[in-house]
């Protein structure tokens, strides 16, 4: 009887080694894991959402200003003039040289 008793703590032992174990393996796993999604959210998403905003703010800045020069290009010159259509007469004959 003692050595049942004693093979049950030793497989009672061994379960609790092993139970051990693994939850160590899955906590490493879980941080593997968390460590991972902690690169990708820091170092490649915030990094690509922070350029793209400044990407729209410059480019929005950069239509503001095309819009400004084409307004003060408006401004500055002068009315134009209607074009009117030519005579005939104006025109002179073309004759093809061989």
């Amino acid at each position: 009887m003692g050595t049942l008793v004693l093979q049950n703590l030793t497989t009672i032992y061994y379960a609790a080694i092993y139970l051990c174990v693994m939850n160590i393996f899955k906590l490493i796993g879980e941080l593997v894991v968390i460590y991972i999604l902690y690169k990708i959210i820091f170092d490649f998403i915030i990094p690509l959402y922070n350029s793209t905003k400044q990407v729209k703010s410059k480019m929005a800045e950069m239509q503001e200003r095309m819009k400004q020069q084409q307004r003060q290009q408006a401004a500055s010159q002068p009315p134009v003039k209607p074009v009117t259509k030519a005579a005939a007469e104006d025109y002179i004959d073309y004759e093809e040289v061989k």
